[in-house]
């Protein structure tokens, strides 16, 4: 159905995805840790799962229950907080059986890969046989559509990583078919050219005319930090740890070389570690708006509103000068914070 809207409609907290287990009932039902089939892998939230399903039930099961349960795994790096649930559809697509509304919904916080959660229980073998209402053909798919909101609690700024069409990271450094390299402060660092018009076309103009014999020199990046970047660019994950340490070096980077995709993701990672200050929040908020990272700038503008006071007394306002529609901004963001925070001191005081 096509939606038409009037104003700015709100951000989508929900997704959902429906996946079919074929031929369920000829599933072995036997209860193990082990008896259990997996679903692809899908995006919900710019995060990777996967869902699966246990027909039998798992070890964590009542020793006379017969129901069936189902784990939702998390497969991507990086933390996310979501409340999620499930239903049972027919192959139409038509909702015929609930599931136990005790475990529904769960709230977790998945952080890092192979994190999961279970959901128990589902359904029970004989219950669809035998139940009218329920009934499913022997030959006919039970379909599990899996709901995922983003917890009220705490909405995560999250981008989804690149994942190209094909496995490029059996060619990432490769001396043999590599066709360009960069000189990164004494460092030979070889790439592919196709790969890099692929996935970051602003940084392929910039090294378009470079080759193998006649690098592009590059001194103002740390070696490790490209590697990282060229590492993302061909499909690769940058963990945690590393984004803790050089968030904002990649992102520095990724905004002057144009990896646009690679810079929306450093901008979540930075955001996650930096610690906005009276002394630095100018700073992080001209480079936000100065680079067009929209989250990174909110949240350096929330800030200042939040410490209008002490930002201006700083030493820092005296940056905002120059841009006077900037400082228009700022100055009318904390009359605003201003102006709410006494309205709810009159009602608080009213009650």
């Amino acid at each position: 159905m096509d939606c038409l809207h009037i104003g700015t409609p709100p951000p989508e907290f929900m997704e959902s995805k429906l996946i079919y287990v074929h031929d369920y009932l000829k599933l072995s039902h036997i209860r193990s840790n082990a008896n259990f089939v997996t679903s692809p892998r899908f995006w919900c939230f710019g995060h990777e799962w996967e869902l699966r399903v246990y027909p039998g039930g798992d070890e964590e099961s009542d020793g006379s229950d017969t129901r069936g349960s189902i784990h939702l795994r998390h497969c991507s790096c990086g933390e996310i907080e979501i409340e999620w649930s499930v239903m049972l559809m027919q192959d139409g697509g038509e909702r015929f059986i609930s599931v136990d509304s005790a475990d529904a919904p769960l709230n977790m916080i998945f952080d890092g890969p192979d994190h999961s959660q279970r959901f128990g229980y589902i359904t029970d073998r004989e219950e669809i046989v035998e139940d009218p209402a329920t009934h499913l053909e022997c030959e006919s798919s039970l379909g599990i559509k899996v709901w995922m909101m983003q917890s009220s609690r705490k909405r995560n700024c999250v981008v989804p990583q690149c994942q190209p069409a094909y496995d490029n990271m059996e060619v990432f450094l490769d001396d043999e078919t590599s066709d360009i390299a960069f000189q990164v402060k004494g460092r030979n660092v070889v790439a592919h050219k196709s790969i890099i018009k692929a996935h970051a076309k602003d940084f392929f103009v910039m090294c378009e005319g470079s080759t193998v014999e006649s690098p592009m020199l590059i001194n103002d990046v740390n070696p490790d930090v490209f590697e990282m970047m060229l590492h993302s660019l061909y499909g690769g994950f940058i963990p945690p740890n590393e984004w803790q340490r050089n968030s904002e070096s990649i992102l520095d980077a990724a905004c002057k070389y144009g990896f646009n995709r690679l810079k929306s993701e450093a901008e979540v990672w930075y955001l996650k570690y930096v610690e906005f200050t009276v002394d630095n929040v100018i700073d992080v908020f001209l480079k936000a708006d100065g680079n067009n990272c929209a989250i990174l700038r909110e949240a350096a503008k929330e800030h200042m509103a939040e410490n209008g006071a002490e930002v201006v007394a700083s030493e820092s306002f005296v940056k905002l000068h120059e841009s006077l529609p900037l400082m228009r901004e700022v100055m009318t963001a904390a009359l605003d914070k201003k102006v709410e925070s006494n309205k709810r001191k009159r009602l608080a005081s009213r009650e």
